[in-house]
């Protein structure tokens, strides 16, 4: 053993220092044994929302497959190569964005130090977007962390290595891109002909061995009818959710190709407003509705809302369905007095829990008032819910006061200025 392998923490750090022309460091016992010890290997698996048998098979196959290649690198290894500590699976969820819960597990195991190796089957399993894939393998490249995927086997340590990775996942974003395109105007070209996509609404059913047509539910049509002339009647939605809710009615129940039972639940003021502004109830086939209240000129030709004529027949009379939204436009004039513009939103923490602060509302005697709060919902995390700060509650306008008041000062500030630029 050479004298370098004996030296203190202190000399080592400082090699460089005493280091001969032309010689190269030569590798210390310490970390020759940290290059050899086994790698603690992590098996990332998504699964796409396709909901078929094929995707419960991979359920299987993939970590199979993982499996199957680790083995066979411990054989091909004097020493133990590595061994899959956890396996992280994302099932029914797209490659479109980074927003997995499994995925999020993983990168903070990442961080913990828990992780010296991932393992996918493909590149598109981790994702399908060449800017989400970047931002992953810097913070892998970052974490020292080893990245393989068993279909596209790359030497990721050489620039050309890198250059053929990013390759391939561009090629993966391409594919999904297509996918999308060719769904979309599918979809388009059906809606242009009045026929259906996706949910049934309350007061219509599925017409047998017709996927894409519709046809009213005689049982249903009542109901729908009925919570129409309820909203004339008492003119407000509040009102007409709380009548419904109090009386039994419940929303309309299905069930789903996974043979699951679904709604059936308590009505919501965005579950009723979307039935009271559904042209469907007046025979009408409407298209990219979630974007009909944007300008319609600034969006791509393919985007813009549009309806027409459906191949079922109305339940309700147009003068009854616009009569109500005349009503529900009236509503929202009266109701713009009570919008509040939270001007901090997303960017002020509490300074004694780090959580973020929220903009809500409350109805006071005489007014309403506006304030930053904490996010305290029973569906957050542990006990979250429950937790309480020395300040829960600021009020918003006093907090934006302050906050500008400040801001114009800092602006005055030249040298403050200079060092932020």
């Amino acid at each position: 053993m050479n004298k370098e392998s004996n030296a203190s923490p202190e000399i080592l750090s400082g090699l460089w220092r005493t280091q001969k022309k032309g010689s190269q460091a030569t590798r210390t016992v310490e970390s020759h044994l940290s290059t050899s010890s086994t790698l603690r290997v992590a098996a990332y698996i998504r699964l796409s929302p396709t909901g078929d048998e094929r995707e419960e098979g991979s359920l299987v196959s993939h970590p199979q497959r993982i499996k199957d290649f680790v083995e066979l690198k411990n054989k091909q290894s004097s020493a133990q190569w590595g061994k899959i500590v956890d396996t992280y699976i994302d099932k029914d969820l797209s490659g479109k964005d980074l927003n997995r819960p499994s995925f999020i597990r993983l990168c903070n195991d990442v961080k913990a130090g828990l992780i010296d190796a991932i393992i996918v089957t493909e590149l598109s399993r981790l994702s399908r977007r060449v800017k989400d894939f970047c931002h992953v393998w810097d913070f892998l490249k970052e974490h020292n962390v080893k990245f393989l995927s068993l279909k596209e086997n790359f030497d990721t340590s050489t620039p050309m290595g890198e250059l053929m990775l990013i390759q391939a996942i561009s090629f993966a974003q391409f594919e999904r891109e297509t996918i999308v395109d060719r769904i979309r105007k599918g979809s388009r070209a059906r809606a242009e002909r009045g026929l259906a996509n996706g949910s049934v609404p309350l007061g219509l059913k599925l017409v047998d061995g017709k996927t894409n047509h519709r046809e009213i539910n005689k049982d249903e049509k009542n109901y729908v009818e009925m919570i129409f002339n309820k909203m004339l009647e008492l003119r407000k939605m509040a009102l007409v959710l709380n009548y419904l809710n109090e009386n039994g009615y419940r929303t309309k129940e299905f069930v789903t190709k996974a043979d699951q039972k679904m709604g059936g639940k308590n009505w919501t003021s965005s579950s009723l407003h979307n039935l009271l502004t559904n042209r469907a109830y007046i025979g009408q086939r409407e298209f990219n509705k979630r974007k009909r209240t944007l300008d319609q000129l600034s969006l791509k030709q393919e985007d813009r809302y549009f309806f027409t004529d459906a191949q079922w027949p109305a339940i309700i009379e147009e003068n009854v369905f616009f009569d109500v939204q005349r009503l529900l436009e009236s509503n929202k004039k009266k109701a713009r007095k009570y919008i509040y513009s939270y001007k901090l939103t997303g960017l002020i923490k509490c300074s004694q829990c780090g959580e973020g602060l929220f903009g809500k509302s409350g109805t006071g005697k005489s007014s309403k008032y506006f304030y930053y709060g904490h996010n305290r919902k029973r569906k957050s995390r542990e006990d979250n819910h429950l937790r309480r700060c020395h300040l829960e509650n600021i009020p918003a306008p006093q907090l934006e006061e302050t906050v500008i008041e400040r801001l114009k000062q800092l602006s005055k500030d030249k040298q403050t200025v200079t060092t932020l630029v």
